[in-house]
């Protein structure tokens, strides 16, 4: 199947084909993968679109030579065809003059966006080089009188810079225009609005004045993040949602209000307005007094550390969704030089190469798959930072391996001392460490030759004429 389109008449349905061919290669897939289901299903249905495009007839323009008419031109820009939906008509209307014989007493080029229409309007200098450039080349082409705004229902370009058209046939509009006469009234109020700039850039200066404030005051504000707060903090979250739903589970089971049984529960207390005589105030801050916090076991904190491992896993969804489907991973992912699985808990670890070796823990042999950006990355190369003194970044690394396999673990520890409070690091340079005493032998006073050892040198080498011998060894 082939589309022969010069003149762009079926641009509402060919751009949208573009565009899905855009997105389908930026999705990473290879030209021998199968595309995805939702794709699949988009294309399917542009394919059925193309396909109506066999029923439409263009009727052959038949007109006397030297004939005077006005031009009008529609414009329209989407974030998938910015600069051909904007600047390309401008062209379009240039060669068309170039092409055609007739009369064009007026140029007339229609928009929908008062960005635009600021913009013309404006001086070119005022912006950037790339919006400067292109305003140049509208005024090389059309004036400043000749573009009007219309309403966005009634821009036929948009048509081709949005989704294609439910029934695109010979009746539609984009093959015969919109009704302007009969819309002239409000696009004349519009075009007499107070011009806005929005969307101008222009250069200037900016003065702060910050009030210089002393580190301490400032630690105080700032909080501190670390890895073993937070995830004890997110296991006695868990243990009160656990609580909370045992709770509710057991007074919905005691008490259930029927059609005979229409009294409140008796496990809610009820609330008296009264004011507390002192022996009962006493009676309550001694039960405050006897309340013990809940202690937390290990179970919630392994829950804890599976949900901030799946939160901090969520840069590598593609990944997972391959993985769970029994896909291999795309050649653009950074994980594609590796092999994974995905646990019982949802959480991709790595597959090592150790499984014989014995005395070895599993998180080695399986270890958690990370992102070097991500937030919880960071707290554990702080935290291990911390652990191991401000170590050397081997030291840190081979304890990070242990469990964790974090993308560019090296260079992301090469700035650590600059997100750590490394307090042995940035203290005052190391004093020189302190020498042993002299032996007494060596502070003694003796005569010459009072105290002596034996010691082997050699061997020598004696040179007769141009021989040379190798003698032994001798003792002093």
């Amino acid at each position: 199947m082939s589309v022969f389109d010069p003149l762009g008449l079926a641009s509402p349905v060919l751009i949208t084909g573009k565009c899905m061919l855009q997105d389908i290669w930026r999705s990473g897939i290879d030209w021998d993968e199968t595309i995805e289901a939702d794709a699949h299903k988009k294309w399917l249905k542009w394919v059925n679109d193309v396909k109506k495009l066999a029923s439409i007839r263009i009727p052959r323009c038949i007109s006397p030579g030297h004939t005077e008419g006005e031009l009008h031109v529609f414009v329209d820009a989407s974030e998938k065809s910015y600069a051909a939906a904007v600047y390309w008509r401008a062209r379009l209307a240039s060669s068309i003059l170039t092409e055609i014989e007739l009369n064009v007493t007026r140029k007339i080029f229609w928009t929908d966006s008062r960005t635009v229409l600021s913009w013309i309007r404006s001086d070119p200098r005022s912006f950037k080089p790339f919006v400067a450039h292109r305003l140049a080349e509208l005024e090389e082409h059309t004036t400043v009188k000749s573009w009007r705004w219309v309403p966005t229902k009634l821009n036929v370009a948009d048509d081709a810079t949005r989704d294609p058209p439910t029934h695109f046939d010979e009746t539609h509009r984009w093959f015969h225009g919109p009704d302007l006469p009969q819309k002239r009234r409000r696009m004349a109020a519009g075009n007499c609005r107070k011009r806005t700039t929005d969307g101008e850039e222009r250069s200037c200066t900016t003065l702060t004045l910050v009030n210089k404030e002393d580190s301490a005051s400032r630690t105080k504000r700032e909080p501190i993040l670390e890895l073993d707060p937070i995830t004890r903090s997110t296991a006695r979250v868990l243990q009160a949602i656990d609580l909370f739903r045992v709770k509710r589970k057991v007074n919905a089971l005691k008490h259930k209000r029927t059609a005979t049984k229409t009294s409140s529960d008796p496990t809610w207390k009820h609330i008296s307005k009264k004011a507390h005589t002192p022996a009962q105030k006493d009676k309550r801050r001694l039960e405050e007094n006897d309340r013990h916090p809940l202690s937390l076991n290990c179970d919630y904190i392994r829950r804890a550390e599976t949900l901030l491992l799946l939160e901090a896993q969520k840069c590598f969804g593609k990944e997972t969704t391959h993985l769970r489907e029994g896909k291999t991973v795309t050649r653009r992912s950074r994980l594609r030089k590796f092999a994974m699985e995905i646990d019982e808990n949802g959480v991709l670890r790595l597959k090592g190469r150790i499984k014989a070796a014995k005395d070895v823990s599993f998180t080695l042999n399986r270890p958690f798959v990370l992102s070097g950006d991500s937030s919880i990355a960071k707290l554990i190369m702080k935290h291990y930072h911390e652990r191991f003194n401000h170590g050397n970044h081997n030291t840190v690394m081979n304890e990070i391996r242990q469990k964790y396999y974090i993308t560019s673990l090296r260079s992301k520890l090469r700035k650590s001392p600059t997100n750590v409070n490394c307090r042995i690091n940035r203290s005052l340079p190391k004093m020189p460490s302190a020498e042993g005493d002299l032996p007494p032998e060596r502070l003694r006073h003796h005569q010459p030759l009072h105290v002596y050892g034996v010691d082997y040198f050699g061997p020598m080498s004696v040179t007769i004429g141009r021989r040379h011998e190798k003698s032994g060894y001798s003792h002093a």
